[in-house]
């Protein structure tokens, strides 16, 4: 069960950065995000990165810089929407998401 939600928690912070980076792309922000961009494409950086609370720490804090970059709109709302994820996770936890 712990397995399955965690899968599920990875699987929606990729779906929430990736949609955040395509909104940005669409509205001609893209370049604020080209460090998360690279976290995201790089091959396994996001999970590596994600799975310690140290480097979620650090990731938040990448999400919370990019977001105060952009002047608002619908990839700052899926920044915001992708750092609640990942402070929201609890890795030893057996349910997750922290309630």
């Amino acid at each position: 069960m712990a397995r399955r939600a965690e899968l599920a928690w990875r699987g929606a912070l990729r779906e929430a950065l990736a949609a955040a980076l395509a909104a940005a792309e669409a509205a001609g922000t893209a370049p604020e995000l080209a460090g998360l961009r690279d976290l995201y494409c790089g091959p396994g950086l996001l999970a590596a990165a994600a799975a310690e609370e140290a480097g979620r720490k650090t990731i938040a804090g990448q999400l919370a810089e990019a977001r105060r970059s952009l002047p608002g709109g619908e990839a700052a709302s899926l920044l915001d929407e992708a750092r609640r994820l990942l402070l929201g996770w609890r890795q030893k936890s057996g349910c997750g998401l922290r309630a």
